[in-house]
C-alpha cells in the first residue's frame, strides 16, 4: 500500500512537472503552474486506481497460484518479480518454495515463460544492477552453468531466504 502512494505521488509529480512547463509556453506561468499541479493530481488519481484495479485482478490468479503450490510445497517465501528471458522482460510472481525456487507469469494467456529451479541445482545469489543502475536484480547461477535473473523489490530478504533455504537443504 505505501509502495502504491510513492509510486502515484511520484508519477504525478513528474506529470505535473512536465504538463506545467506545456502550459507555461501556452497560456503563461501563472495558468501553466496551477493547471501542471491540478493535471498531475488528476494523473496521481487515475494511476492509483489503475494499480488498484490491477492489483485486484492479480491477487486472484495468485491466490490461485499460491494454492495449488501450497498443495505441493511448503511456501517460504512470494513476492512480485520480473523475469529477464534473454532480453525480454517478463511480469510474474517469484515463489520460494522447500525444495524449488518458482516463477509463474502474470498473463499465462500470452506466450509462457515459467522457471523452476530446485534448490539443491544453486551454486550462487548474487545481485546485479539492473539496468546499469540500480541493485534490484537477483542472479541465480546454476550448478550447470545457467544464469537466471530476476528483478525484485526486497533483494537483500530474498538473497537471504534463498540462502537460508538452500544451506537447509
Amino acid at each position: 500500500m505505501k509502495e502504491d502512494i510513492k509510486s502515484s505521488l511520484l508519477m504525478g509529480t513528474i506529470f505535473a512537472a512536465f504538463m506545467s512547463v506545456f502550459y507555461i509556453f501556452n497560456g503563461g506561468i501563472v495558468t501553466g503552474i496551477i493547471t501542471g499541479i491540478l493535471s498531475g493530481i488528476v494523473y496521481a488519481l487515475i494511476f492509483s486506481l489503475f494499480v488498484k484495479m490491477l492489483r485486484k485482478n492479480l491477487s486472484k490468479r495468485i491466490v490461485s497460484i499460491r494454492n495449488e503450490l501450497k498443495a505441493k510445497h511448503a511456501i517460504a517465501y512470494d513476492d512480485v518479480a520480473n523475469y529477464r528471458v534473454g532480453r525480454k522482460v517478463v511480469g510474474g510472481w517469484l515463489f520460494l518454495t522447500d525444495t524449488d525456487l518458482l516463477f509463474k507469469m502474470h498473463n499465462p494467456k500470452m506466450q509462457k515463460y515459467e522457471c523452476t529451479i530446485p534448490l539443491a541445482s544453486i551454486e550462487e545469489v548474487t545481485s546485479y544492477k539492473n539496468c546499469g543502475r540500480f541493485f534490484r536484480g537477483l542472479s541465480i547461477k546454476t550448478k550447470n552453468g545457467t544464469t537466471e535473473r530476476f528483478v525484485v523489490r526486497e533483494l537483500t530478504i530474498w538473497i537471504g531466504k534463498i540462502d537460508d533455504a538452500i544451506y537447509v537443504n
